[in-house]
């Protein structure tokens, strides 16, 4: 028998703050930024309405303009949360077709999407996409000389996560190690497999591959 095993998903919110020097956020900026303290208290409804007026006004005062991306994703990590994850891919797709678009797509913004639409085709179980989306992630992070941090360690946990639940455990320790060594996220991870190991260990009809 498998030990049952739940593991969590990260995923990460893209968050436009204000700037100290400013005076005053624009309009989508004030209604993100409440979005996103909505969502951090669990109160998802009043969420949902923050990011949908964030989205409106980015679109009235630019139409395609890359700003709208941070309410488009954080309105789909909202979506993917509540379990609506087809609502989700639609405005993860959308949000990384603009950011295709633009002249400079190649960034950090760009990382954060490939990552969070990782994360929900791993939910989905659609691990040949999943691992795909996270794999580009990680590259596009490796060619901007990005510094290790909390998202990077989230990827790396969330690929370890798709390597986990294969069976890969192997290449699911070394990218768990990695991601603990790189910031927080993956203890979970790490002591689940250890488990699993060990229940296999005892039971060499279920050995680790």
């Amino acid at each position: 028998m498998n030990l049952p095993v739940r593991v969590s998903i990260i995923t990460i919110c893209l968050i436009s703050w204000a700037s100290p020097a400013s005076s005053q956020s624009s309009p989508w900026e004030a209604e993100n930024e409440a979005g996103h303290k909505a969502y951090s208290l669990g109160h998802y409804a009043e969420a949902q309405k923050n990011y949908l007026a964030a989205i409106d006004d980015a679109k009235q005062s630019a139409g395609d303009d890359p700003q709208i991306v941070t309410p488009l994703n954080n309105l789909a990590a909202l979506y993917m949360q509540q379990g609506r994850y087809s609502d989700a891919e639609q405005l993860y797709l959308q949000a990384l077709s603009i950011r295709n678009n633009m002249s400079a797509s190649e960034d950090s913004g760009t990382v954060i999407i490939l990552s969070n639409l990782g994360a929900l085709y791993l939910k989905e179980g659609k691990y040949p996409e999943a691992e795909s989306l996270c794999k580009r992630a990680l590259d596009l992070r490796a060619k901007l000389h990005t510094p290790e941090d909390n998202q990077g360690s989230s990827l790396l946990s969330n690929l370890g996560t798709l390597y986990f639940v294969e069976g890969k455990y192997p290449q699911a320790e070394t990218l768990f190690q990695s991601a603990l060594a790189m910031g927080r996220g993956a203890q979970f991870a790490v002591v689940a497999l250890q488990k699993r190991q060990a229940h296999s260990a005892a039971d060499p009809a279920h050995a680790v591959r």
